[in-house]
C-alpha cells in the first residue's frame, strides 16, 4: 500500500470505528425483495452480510419473492390479481407461492453458507437457520370487494429469542387459522 492510501484507510477504519462497537452484538433485520435474488444481486450482498457478521452483527433476513411468484403463476396458466398492491391468493396459486418461495430460500441458504478461498466470503462462518412456520389469524378484511384468499397482514408475532449463531432467513409465507 502507498502511503496516501494507508493514511486513507487509517482515516476511514478510525471513522467507522465508533460504529463498529456500538453495533457489535446487535441485531439487525435485514429485509429485501425478491428482485434483489433475481437479478443476481443477492451475490454481492453476502459479501456484506459476512462483513457485518464478522464484526459482531447479528443478522436476521427477511426476502420477498413477488418476481419468483409471477414467473410460477405465469408458468402455470394463472393470472395474478393485486388489490391495492396485496396479491390474491386462492388454492391455485398457493402452490406456485410455496414453490417459488422454497426455491429463493434455499438460493439465498446456499449464496450464505460458500466460503470460496479467495473471494470476500472466504472462512465466512454464517449459519442459517430457516423453515420455521408461523400461524397467524388472517384479517376479516375485504380488499376494494375482493377476497384476498390466503393473504394478510401478521397481526402479532410471539416474543422469542433469536438463536446467536445461525442468521435467521425467513420467507414471507406462512399458513393463518
Amino acid at each position: 500500500m502507498q502511503a496516501t492510501q494507508q493514511a486513507n484507510f487509517v482515516r476511514w477504519f478510525r471513522a467507522a470505528a465508533p460504529y463498529i462497537h456500538a453495533f457489535g452484538g446487535r441485531t439487525f433485520v435485514i429485509a429485501f425483495g425478491g428482485e434483489v435474488v433475481a437479478d443476481g444481486s443477492f451475490v454481492s450482498l453476502t459479501h456484506d452480510l459476512n462483513l457485518l457478521a464478522s464484526l459482531g452483527v447479528r443478522l436476521v433476513l427477511v426476502h420477498g419473492v413477488r418476481p419468483q411468484i409471477d414467473a410460477q403463476l405465469k408458468a402455470a396458466g394463472l393470472k395474478t390479481q393485486y388489490v391495492r398492491g396485496i396479491r390474491v391468493t386462492d388454492e391455485h396459486a398457493l402452490a406456485s407461492v410455496k414453490q417459488a418461495s422454497g426455491q429463493v430460500r434455499v438460493e439465498i441458504e446456499a449464496l450464505l453458507s460458500m466460503g470460496l478461498p479467495n473471494s470476500p466470503m472466504a472462512n465466512a462462518d454464517i449459519r442459517v437457520a430457516s423453515g420455521e412456520i408461523r400461524r397467524f389469524p388472517m384479517l376479516d378484511v375485504d380488499y376494494a370487494g375482493a377476497e384476498k384468499g390466503a393473504v394478510g397482514p401478521v397481526q402479532a408475532a410471539p416474543p422469542r429469542t433469536l438463536p446467536s449463531p445461525p442468521t435467521p432467513a425467513w420467507s414471507p409465507e406462512g399458513l393463518a387459522t
